[in-house]
């Protein structure tokens, strides 16, 4: 079982610990043991909650996760990807934008909305064509 679909998971209990993948189980006396939503355990007072409840305590996408689903050369919208991964779009969007102060991808300025890319990878004039393709002839 993942204590991600407990009863007892308080993930309002400490924000930072939360966003990080941890959560404080309600039946530990000590305020400073934090449990990770992630792993699998065992633990004898487990109560399972509704589907609902999981998916909302599901935290959002990790940048690598991100990185995987984007298409270089293509621009999302922050509102795209939240809907990629069923996550909130404000939380999505301040990921985006730390992503791009850390160098991971970039971003669109000039749009009516932020768009952000990862930059197609460019290929040597000559390889640009593949063998065997039409070449237009130079003028």
């Amino acid at each position: 079982m993942r204590c991600l679909s407990c009863k007892h998971l308080d993930l309002k209990h400490n924000a930072q610990m939360s966003r990080h993948g941890f959560g404080h189980c309600k039946k530990e006396e000590r305020n400073y043991v934090h449990v990770s939503i992630k792993n699998e355990r065992e633990c004898a007072s487990f109560e399972e909650v509704d589907q609902a409840t999981v998916g909302k305590r599901s935290p959002g996408p990790l940048p690598s996760q991100i990185v995987e689903s984007m298409t270089p050369g293509y621009r999302y919208r922050a509102d795209q990807i939240a809907a990629k991964f069923h996550a909130k779009c404000p939380e999505v969007h301040a990921l985006l934008r730390k992503m791009v102060d850390d160098g991971v991808i970039q971003s669109a300025r000039g749009a009516r909305d932020s768009r952000y890319f990862i930059p197609a990878t460019e290929l040597p004039r000559d390889e640009s064509i593949a063998p065997g393709a039409y070449r237009p002839e130079a003028k």
